[in-house]
C-alpha cells in the first residue's frame, strides 16, 4: 500500500542516525531483532528524493527509534518524541498483521511487544504477540525445513527472529497466566547458534560468553517439559509435605511426597547464574528485556538452595 509521503513523515535523518546507530550498537547486539545492513538499505532508500514510501517500512524506523529512545535513553513514556513514534506505528497495525511479503511485518510487531511488555497493564503486548506468533507460523518460521539452505544469512535471521518471538510468548503467557501460543510440540527449530558469525546475541563477561536466547530459551523450558520439577517447587508449600501441628505452626516435612530433582538440575542452575549475572550489565528500566529473566533465576537459585539443605538434612539423618 503506497500513501502520500507527506503522511509518512519522520525526522531529517542526520536526526535520528545517532539514535539508530545506538540502537544497533548496543539493544541490537543482545537482542538481534533486526539485521543491520538490511535495515539501513531499507532507511537510506525510504530517504531516497525518488523514493514511493510505504506504511511497513516506516512503521519498521518509528520502532527502532521508540525503542532506542525508551529502553536505551530511559525515556519517559509521555515525552513528546517517544509518544510521537509509538502512535506512528500504532496506526499501522492492522497492516503489519497482514504483511508477508518479508520479516518486516513481524520484525515491528514483535518491537512493540518489547516496548508494552513492561507496562503495568500489559494486555496490548499480550494481544499483540499472539498476532505476532500466528504470522510467524503462517511463514512457516518455527520449522527448520522451510529454507532449502539453512546456512544462508537470510535463514540465520529468521531463525533469530522465531527465538525472540517465542521467548515473548513464553514470557508474557507466565505472566498472565495463559496458554501459549506457540506449542513446543510444534515447534521444531535448532537453539541459538552458538557462535554467531556476526557476534549478535552473545555477551562476553569475566568468566565466559553468556548465549542470551539459549539462556531464557532454556529456562523458560524448563515450565513448558518438566512438570516434575513443578511440582517440586510447589510442593515446598503444600499442607501435604508440611504438616501443620495442632497449635498450627508448621511442622516435619514429609519428604516421602516430594518429586525428585530433575535431569540435569545442576546445568539448569548454572544457565540461571549466568542470566543472573547478566542482569548486572545495564540499567534497569521498565521496559528492560533482562526482567525476562530476573525472577526466573531468583527462583530457579533459592529452589536450589532450598534442595541442598534439604539433601544435606537427609543425609545427617541417616
Amino acid at each position: 500500500m503506497t500513501t502520500n509521503a507527506s503522511q509518512l513523515e519522520l525526522p531529517p535523518l542526520v536526526e535520528i542516525l545517532p539514535a539508530l546507530d545506538n540502537f544497533f550498537n548496543n539493544y541490537n547486539r543482545v537482542i538481534p531483532l533486526f539485521d543491520r545492513a538490511t535495515f539501513m538499505h531499507m532507511v537510506i532508500d525510504f530517504y531516497s528524493p525518488s523514493s514511493k514510501r510505504t506504511r511497513v517500512p516506516w512503521a519498521a524506523i518509528n520502532i527502532v527509534l521508540a525503542i532506542s529512545y525508551r529502553v536505551i535513553d530511559d525515556l519517559s513514556i509521555d515525552d513528546p518524541r517517544l509518544a510521537q513514534h509509538i502512535s506512528n506505528v500504532q496506526s499501522v497495525t492492522t497492516e503489519l498483521m497482514a504483511w508477508s511479503e518479508d520479516l518486516l511485518g513481524l520484525q515491528v510487531l514483535l518491537g512493540m511487544v518489547i516496548l508494552f511488555q513492561g507496562t503495568t497493564n500489559p494486555q496490548l503486548a499480550i494481544v499483540l504477540i499472539g498476532s505476532a506468533i500466528g504470522l510467524a507460523q503462517s511463514m512457516g518460521l518455527p520449522s527448520r525445513n522451510i529454507n532449502s539452505n539453512p546456512s544462508s544469512e537470510a535463514s540465520l535471521h529468521r531463525h533469530r527472529v522465531f527465538w525472540i518471538a517465542y521467548i515473548l510468548d513464553k514470557d508474557l503467557c507466565l505472566r498472565s497466566k495463559s496458554p501459549y501460543t506457540q506449542f513446543d510440540a510444534e515447534t521444531d527449530q535448532e537453539l541459538p547458534e552458538q557462535h554467531a558469525p556476526d557476534g549478535a546475541g552473545i555477551l562476553t563477561s569475566d568468566i565466559n560468553n553468556i548465549r542470551y536466547l539459549e539462556c531464557l530459551y532454556r529456562i523458560h523450558g524448563i515450565f513448558a517439559f518438566d512438570e516434575a520439577w513443578i511440582n517440586r517447587v510447589r510442593g515446598y508449600l503444600s499442607p501435604e509435605v508440611i504438616k501443620l501441628g495442632e497449635d498450627g505452626i508448621d511442622g516435619k516435612v514429609d519428604h516421602s511426597n516430594m518429586p525428585p530433582i530433575p535431569d540435569k538440575w545442576m546445568e539448569d542452575v548454572q544457565y540461571c547464574r549466568l542470566g543472573l549475572e547478566l542482569s548486572a550489565f545495564g540499567h534497569e528500566t521498565e521496559y528492560s528485556v533482562c526482567t525476562t529473566v530476573y525472577m526466573t533465576d531468583y527462583l530457579y537459585n533459592t529452589y536450589y538452595m532450598l534442595a541442598v539443605w534439604e539433601a544435606h538434612v537427609i543425609k545427617e539423618r541417616n
